[in-house]
């Protein structure tokens, strides 16, 4: 089995965050897509399958100015529904796909794993994500306030103010997730107690962090906007040379069909992108462990000696 040969547990600043992250992606690229799509190819189905049903009555209702079918809106209001709750589950578990990946990836330094194990890690912890996801929304109620008004205050500055409420963003969001891994990783005793515990962890760094983390997210975007003009442009020619721009693009099995696929491809690519933001706030992670608690240096001290132990 070929070894990995990645440091992961190393002091990085933002430029070698951003350069490391994207070394390790090219390791680990058909290996990691090989079993995403394995584990995602079920949810896309379902949101394909929902999508296709809702797809008429949506534009019914939106060409109609008086809604005149209960049934036909029922149907809509019902498929719109579905597909939010299984949006919430299906990110839910992205995020955790991401996170035990990470984890199995640093843990075994090679490709020995598939996506079962991962799945066996995730439902392993399932009540520890469920746990801190309630404990999210309790401390992003009590820090919704005082955020809200620095958001507002920096949305008057032109563009500044914009970048930094990106900025301040990523902190948030790097101290929140850091916060989660130490908890699975059982180096904080509580769900409450991992957030502070977070904050201690990446407070010297937390700004440089959190830039990194804003930066990463700016090209990931680029890079995910350029990739859906492809599949856009193909999409488009099918469907003007087939059912034409017009009312049975939204009526006809095909033209139905055609936009079903459509949007399954932009869920599988902002999907790819959510998996590689979760795996570069993992990075960021292991960074700080190195920066803040010398973990790497501590194991390195460890093992001095240990051979003429033996």
């Amino acid at each position: 089995m070929e070894r990995l040969d990645f440091n992961f547990i190393k002091d990085r600043d933002i430029g070698e965050l951003i350069q490391d992250f994207f070394s390790l992606l090219k390791r680990i690229f058909k290996h990691l897509h090989a079993n995403i799509l394995r584990f995602l190819l079920p949810f896309l189905a379902i949101f394909l399958v929902l999508i296709f049903f809702i797809i008429t009555p949506g534009k019914n209702m939106v060409t109609s100015a008086v809604v005149t079918n209960d049934i036909t809106t029922g149907v809509f209001i019902i498929g719109i529904l579905l597909i939010l709750i299984a949006l919430f589950f299906y990110f839910l578990f992205i995020a955790s796909f991401g996170i035990e990946y990470m984890f199995l990836l640093k843990e075994k330094e090679d490709f020995s794993f598939t996506h079962s194990d991962v799945w066996k890690n995730i439902r392993l912890h399932l009540k520890k994500y469920f746990k801190f996801l309630l404990t999210s929304i309790v401390a992003g109620l009590v820090l919704a306030i005082p955020v809200g008004i620095i958001v507002v205050m920096l949305s008057f500055i032109p563009l500044l103010g914009q970048l930094a409420i990106g900025i301040l963003t990523a902190c948030i969001t790097t101290v929140f997730i850091c916060a989660l891994l130490l908890y699975l990783q059982d180096k904080a005793s509580g769900a409450f107690s991992s957030l502070t515990a977070s904050f201690r962890l990446i407070k010297k760094k937390i700004l440089s962090y959190g830039l990194s983390a804003f930066l990463f997210r700016i090209i990931l975007s680029i890079c995910i906007g350029l990739t859906v003009i492809i599949p856009s442009i193909i999409l488009g020619i099918i469907a003007f040379t087939t059912t034409g721009f017009n009312d049975s693009l939204f009526i006809s099995f095909g033209g139905k069909l055609l936009i079903a696929i459509g949007s399954s491809i932009l869920i599988l690519l902002v999907t790819l992108g959510s998996i590689y933001m979760i795996l570069f706030y993992c990075l960021i992670y292991f960074s700080s462990l190195e920066s803040t608690s010398k973990e790497a240096t501590l194991d390195q001290i460890d093992q001095i000696g240990l051979r003429e132990d033996e």
